[in-house]
């Protein structure tokens, strides 16, 4: 209803409005009351958003750095603990076998070249684990299980060996001492 009042006033009015023009220099006016140096103002608030923007992306970038690097050591100890109870358990295994070795007479020089350069290997893996980001440890844990099962076997064949020559020189005893009974 506004309007239809609005539009009958403009229409019995046209001709008095249309007479009545902005002066020409309004514009100029209007510019001198605003700030004098709008650029600088957008670009002020540019550069704040700009430096709130940088500050979020680096904070960002260090939250999930240090969640990285968190991960990694939780990792990287649950990585040491299987290395630990593996090196504990195969060095029982050897320490075990070096003790019936010596118990059937048998020397450790006899074998020492062997056994280090198998110690030279380990000390090698041991360092590359150590360089290893966290998670691609689980080949070098595998050589390691495998250097020390390589010490196992090393000892096992040795005993066998001594245990092969002493049945056979039982044996071989046995059959002269029957073949001087005959």
């Amino acid at each position: 209803m506004n309007e239809d009042n609005l539009e009958k006033f403009i229409k019995s009015h046209r001709s008095q409005l249309d007479r009545l023009s902005p002066p020409l220099d309004l514009w100029s006016k209007i510019e001198q009351q605003l700030p004098e140096d709008r650029a600088a103002t957008r670009s002020i608030d540019f550069r704040t958003l700009m430096i709130a923007a940088s500050m979020l992306i680096i904070m960002g970038v260090g939250i999930i750095m240090g969640l990285s690097i968190n991960q990694n050591v939780e990792s990287r100890s649950g990585d040491m603990a299987e290395i630990q109870d593996a090196e504990e358990f195969y060095t029982q295994r050897v320490s075990n076998k070096l003790h019936e070795l010596k118990a059937m007479g048998v020397e450790h020089d006899d074998f020492r070249e062997d056994l280090d350069q198998l110690d030279e290997v380990y000390i090698e893996l041991k360092a590359e684990l150590e360089g290893l980001p966290s998670g691609n440890s689980e080949i070098v844990l595998q050589a390691l299980i495998q250097n020390y099962k390589a010490k196992i076997l090393l000892l096992e064949r040795i005993q066998a060996r001594l245990t092969d020559s002493s049945e056979t020189l039982n044996i071989t005893k046995m059959k002269n001492d029957e073949n001087i009974e005959i």
